[in-house]
């Protein structure tokens, strides 16, 4: 007797679909919305490193990181299920917004 055991599987994918992975904003600015997607066998996606006032969605097989981040963050999205795991990285540096200081000349109040 022969037993002939197939083991396949796809191959776990994480991409991000906007190409905005890293980003520069002002403090107080919204981020441009990130979008990943995860497939291949990857039933989910869970993402760490985020901060005050950043979320993540996840629809379908679609993770959406959005928001208004209080301070600059580095995160990274890690895929859940199928066989092995998938690890990205990105981040938002928030700069601070200037500051306008106003000085009057010498003998010019009035």
């Amino acid at each position: 007797d022969t037993i002939l055991l197939n083991i396949g599987g796809s191959t776990l994918s994480l991409t991000s679909t906007t190409g905005t992975d890293n980003q520069t904003i002002c403090a107080g600015a919204a981020m441009t919305p990130i979008q990943y997607t995860f497939g291949g066998g990857a039933t989910n996606a869970t993402v760490t490193g985020l901060a005050t006032g950043i979320t993540a969605t996840t629809t379908g097989n679609v993770v959406t990181i959005s928001g208004i981040p209080a301070a600059s963050l580095n995160y990274t999205i890690t895929t859940v299920g199928g066989c092995g795991i998938i690890t990205l990285n990105g981040a938002a540096v928030v700069n601070p917004n200037a500051t306008l200081v106003l000085t009057s000349a010498a003998g010019t109040d009035n």
